[in-house]
């Protein structure tokens, strides 16, 4: 691991946690390029929270429910915002999506 990587890690630890994802791109941004990816890996952001405002619900926002710069709802499955033709789980995995939550 480039002695870059931790010193980067150690200034993300002693900012903001809320701006967390916007301090790690600007951080990026002096890494050199084979190295974000690593950054990126190793750097801890908070989790961001969605709201599904027909169920009144909130669900966590992952690359697992994102199409796009839209995320899906495990309780409606609709996208927000709204997207045409975003993806969908099979019925299968659906039904498992629902059992689980």
């Amino acid at each position: 691991m480039s002695g870059q990587i931790p010193s980067c890690i150690r200034v993300l630890q002693k900012t903001d946690p809320r701006d967390a994802e916007k301090n790690l791109s600007h951080l990026a941004s002096f890494v050199p390029e084979g190295l974000r990816d690593e950054l990126f890996q190793r750097a801890d952001v908070p989790l961001k929270i969605g709201a599904d405002k027909d169920e009144d619900r909130k669900y966590v926002l992952s690359e697992h429910n994102r199409d796009g710069d839209s995320y899906r709802s495990p309780w409606t499955s609709k996208y927000d915002p709204p997207i045409e033709n975003g993806l969908q789980p099979s019925d299968r995995l659906r039904s498992i999506e629902l059992d689980l939550n």
